[in-house]
């Protein structure tokens, strides 16, 4: 006890507040920032629901839509169409995963191709190239969605200025996704 009465042991608490103090108080204040970029994710940046969100979600839509289609030509069980309609429910298990984004964009590509070879009626091959036109459409929307502008204004600025550059570990605050 008589440490804790002691001048070291006085400058030792001080210093042990002003530290948890700051990681607190960052650890706060960066949270808080990530979570209305987060926000925006979801709900858009006007907060009126066109979003990133909403955009994943349509190209899971078309992914099942061309999934369904594609099965008249390719058979149910071929392995684009089973890689499509993983890459899709791995998408809607976690849609602030840009990766899974990508690999419904791969996988979608890989059906196309297949489709490309084989000779479709007239009404499927416009139903081919309005899913085409949708993932492409939906995919530059993403890209230039404000959320993309925040998350890395939040990632280079934020988290790397001083003292999150040195913070942001000890204090658990991740990078946003990027979906460009």
């Amino acid at each position: 006890m008589t440490f804790l009465n002691s001048h070291r042991g006085a400058v030792l608490i001080t210093v042990l507040v002003v530290i948890l103090s700051i990681g607190f108080g960052a650890h706060r204040s960066l949270t808080a920032v990530r979570t209305h970029i987060a926000d925006v994710f979801t709900d858009g940046v006007a907060g009126d629901g066109h979003s990133i969100a909403s955009d994943l979600k349509a190209r899971a839509d078309v992914c099942a839509n061309l999934s369904s289609v594609a099965q008249h030509y390719l058979g149910s069980d071929s392995e684009q169409i089973t890689n499509l309609d993983q890459a899709r429910t791995t998408l809607l298990d976690d849609l602030t995963d840009a990766a899974a984004d990508q690999n419904v964009t791969n996988a979608a590509n890989a059906v196309f191709d297949a489709l490309d070879g084989c000779d479709l009626s007239e009404k499927d091959a416009k139903y081919v190239d309005g899913f085409r036109s949708e993932l492409t459409s939906r995919a530059f929307s993403i890209a230039h969605d404000g959320y993309n502008t925040m998350a890395v204004q939040f990632n280079k600025v934020t988290l790397g200025a001083f003292p999150a550059s040195l913070l942001r570990h000890m204090i658990f605050v991740s990078e946003l996704p990027l979906y460009q």
